[in-house]
């Protein structure tokens, strides 16, 4: 049986679910081969064939995907329920801690969605992103946790730096969302306050509840109340594609058999998904953008591949001019802010000059409704 024979019957998907890697892990320099689910059964996870040219099999269970707790008629779908704890949504980019081993010894590393390690891409460079916020002691605790108790931890890296559709007020930040038991038989996801080791977890910045419901709510209710408070207090932002606020929630529901269940909870300006069957350009824009993030310069069927987790191949077709418009979009931005990066660096003794003469220099570079965005983008990097 082939690698990625073996792959398809451990995660039971097909062979063209499947994306073979070999990448060098940039924390601990070993090189990793393996296959990499990219449908929506063990979403993200990995199967490592090879470590150094040595064979071996060692899983590797991703962020799961969240879902909404109704059908696309609208019906809400709750299981019998023990309690809710409610979370706030970060929207950014999700950042996985696993382990493999080699001789023995277990070595922490990163990965995005649909990435084996943390890499450059057009969207940013995720190694360096998340490193920068790396401490010591977040190390050692991330370690501790993911190697004693062989989970892996989900967080989200967000910020100005990472803008997807949230305007954040800070340049680059993270949560540890929550913890992932890393079994194919068993993986359960592990609610923030119930990680193993308190003083661990909130070493890394782990979220806390906003709310929690008991068995007696009325969760249709509450849910909807939520989501359009939530609603009043986003604004969006002039000329951009990005709103100043919340994504919105996420609810960790507890059922009768003590298993927990995740559901999202956004805004209608958030959520903007016709369950009727269409798509919305919000929705769209934002899958180009985690194209983005596993590709240097993603097409058309890069982000068709995405929208197939949610939509059927027919309603995605009907839309193709406005994904190749949102593709357009995202583009010219990440071209703009590269052309932004390379006339500051061309500039003689740039980091020897005031802000204003930073700006007379990059003026004839630019035209003059570009100029407020050079400011923000090299303001956002601390450059002025």
């Amino acid at each position: 049986m082939t690698p990625i024979e073996r792959a398809s019957a451990l995660f039971e998907v097909s062979l063209n679910s499947l994306k073979q890697f070999k990448a060098v892990d940039p924390f601990n320099l070993h090189v990793l081969e393996g296959c990499l689910v990219a449908c929506d059964r063990f979403y993200g996870s990995m199967l490592i064939t090879a470590i150094d040219e040595q064979p071996t099999e060692q899983v590797v269970i991703g962020t799961p995907k969240q879902r909404y707790p109704f059908d696309k008629k609208g019906r809400f779908l709750f299981p019998e329920t023990s309690h809710i704890n409610i979370y706030e949504k970060l929207d950014g980019t999700n950042i996985l801690a696993y382990s493999y081993e080699t001789n023995g010894e277990l070595h922490v590393t990163y990965k995005t969605r649909l990435t084996p390690i943390l890499q450059e891409s057009r969207w940013g460079n995720f190694y360096q992103l998340w490193n920068s916020l790396l401490t010591d002691e977040m190390e050692w605790s991330i370690k501790a946790l993911v190697t004693k108790w062989r989970i892996n931890l989900s967080f989200e890296l967000y910020g100005k730096l990472n803008t997807h559709l949230i305007e954040y007020d800070v340049p680059l930040s993270y949560k540890l969302l929550f913890g992932i038991k890393n079994s194919v038989s068993n993986s359960q996801i592990i609610e923030p306050i119930n990680l193993p080791n308190k003083k661990w977890a909130e070493s890394i910045s782990c979220l806390q509840p906003i709310l929690t419901l008991t068995k007696n709510s009325n969760l249709p209710e509450e849910y909807n109340r939520l989501r359009l408070e939530q609603e009043e207090k986003n604004h969006k932002v002039e000329g951009e594609h990005t709103i100043e606020g919340s994504e919105g929630f996420v609810w960790y529901l507890t059922d009768r058999y003590n298993v927990t269940r995740q559901y999202k909870c956004k805004p209608p300006s958030v959520e903007e998904i016709h369950w009727a069957g269409g798509l919305s350009k919000n929705t769209v824009l934002a899958t180009v953008m985690n194209a983005y993030e596993n590709s240097m310069n993603p097409e058309y069927e890069d982000v068709k591949r995405l929208l197939l987790e949610e939509f059927k191949e027919g309603v995605i077709e009907l839309q193709h001019s406005m994904i190749m418009d949102c593709l357009s979009i995202v583009r010219k931005k990440l071209e703009l802010e590269e052309h932004i990066m390379y006339e500051y660096n061309a500039i003689e003794n740039v980091s020897s000059l005031s802000s204003p003469d930073v700006m007379r220099k990059l003026s004839p570079k630019f035209k003059r409704e570009e100029m407020k965005k050079v400011y923000t983008i090299l303001k956002i990097r601390g450059l002025v």
